[in-house]
C-alpha cells in the first residue's frame, strides 16, 4: 500500500492536498464517468405528497429494486395506517426533527433498520426529514 501511516492504521494518500471547499472541479474526474455513479441535490427532487403533510423525495433507483428517498414530515403529522416493509427491511435515518414510529421518538442523528416483515407507525409532533433506503425495493 501506498501512502504514509497515520495513527489509528489509517493509511494517508500520498497525492498533494486540495481545497474541496467550492471547488468546481477535482483531481479524478473519471469517477463521474463510472457506470450508475449519480447524485442528486435533495431540493431538486420532486417533492411527492403521499399523505397531507408528508412528501417523498425518490432520489435513486437500481436496477435490482432498491432505492431511496428522503421523506419529509410536517409537525402534527402521521402515517394513516401501519406501514409494512415489504419485500424487504427498511433502514431509516433521521435527519432532522424528531422521528415517532407509534411506540417511541427518535431525535435527529438516529438510525433505525425495520427488518422485513415488520411495521410501524410514522408520526412527527415536531416535523422531520428521513432519510430512506430499501435495499430490496
Amino acid at each position: 500500500m501506498h501512502g504514509r501511516k497515520i495513527p489509528h492504521g489509517v493509511f494517508m494518500d500520498t497525492v498533494a492536498p486540495r481545497s474541496t471547499h467550492g471547488s468546481v472541479g477535482g483531481m479524478y474526474p473519471e469517477i463521474l464517468a463510472q457506470e450508475g455513479y449519480t447524485s442528486v441535490f435533495v431540493d431538486d427532487a420532486p417533492a411527492i405528497e403521499v399523505f397531507p403533510g408528508i412528501r417523498r423525495r425518490p432520489l435513486w433507483k437500481g436496477s435490482n429494486g432498491a432505492h431511496a428517498h428522503v421523506l419529509e414530515m410536517d409537525p402534527g403529522t402521521s402515517w394513516p395506517r401501519r406501514d409494512v416493509h415489504e419485500p424487504g427491511p427498511e433502514e431509516v435515518y433521521v435527519v432532522a426533527g424528531t422521528f415517532n414510529d407509534g411506540a417511541r421518538d427518535y431525535p435527529a442523528g438516529t438510525f433505525l433498520h425495520a427488518p422485513a416483515g415488520s411495521w410501524h407507525v410514522p408520526a412527527t409532533t415536531t416535523g422531520c426529514t428521513l432519510f430512506l433506503f430499501y435495499p430490496a425495493g
